[in-house]
């Protein structure tokens, strides 16, 4: 039972992990979209 626990346990920390690298560059894009959909915008 307890290595079931650490196997669920090491695929959580890794799928935290994963989560922690994909969201800032995801946060990344949609800042640089909206940016350039001001941009646009302001000089249509």
């Amino acid at each position: 039972m307890q290595y079931q626990i650490d196997i669920f346990l090491a695929s959580l920390n890794q799928f935290w992990s994963e989560v922690a690298t994909f969201f800032p560059k995801m946060l990344a894009v949609i800042v640089i979209l909206l940016f350039g959909w001001a941009c646009a915008r302001w000089h249509a």
